[in-house]
């Protein structure tokens, strides 16, 4: 394979990586929208799985930062500055914070939480 030409990659990625729990609603739209955000979430890992992979493989830095699970503000809609603000500021925060990149992919690989009943 291929070494990559650079010196370090970067990788941002605008959501949450871990795994929720949700219900999803009842309907065709509800489950549509649910399968599109799994299947976008995965696609995402691998992607991120891929790039540490290629990273390792060439000896180059890897750098990873994403919305922390502990995120708890939820979006009304596309644009919704109520949710944006409160994101830009965690963003903001780790990015000042002494750790602003993890330097490798977390492992998602342990079971999420059952849900509080």
């Amino acid at each position: 394979m291929a070494k990559i030409a650079a010196t370090d990659i970067y990788l941002i990625a605008n959501m949450k990586i871990g795994q929720d729990f949700t219900l999803t609603e009842r309907s065709l739209t509800g489950i549509l929208t649910r399968t599109m955000s799994t299947a976008i979430k995965y696609m995402l890992r691998n992607a991120i799985d891929r790039a540490y992979a290629a990273a390792k493989r060439s000896g180059v830095g890897f750098y990873f930062a994403y919305v922390p699970q502990e995120f708890s503000a939820t979006a009304r809609g596309p644009f919704d500055p109520d949710y944006m603000r409160p994101l830009f500021e965690a963003g903001y925060a780790k990015g000042a914070s002494q750790q602003p990149f993890f330097r490798e992919p977390p492992d998602l690989s342990i079971p999420p939480r059952k849900a509080a009943r």
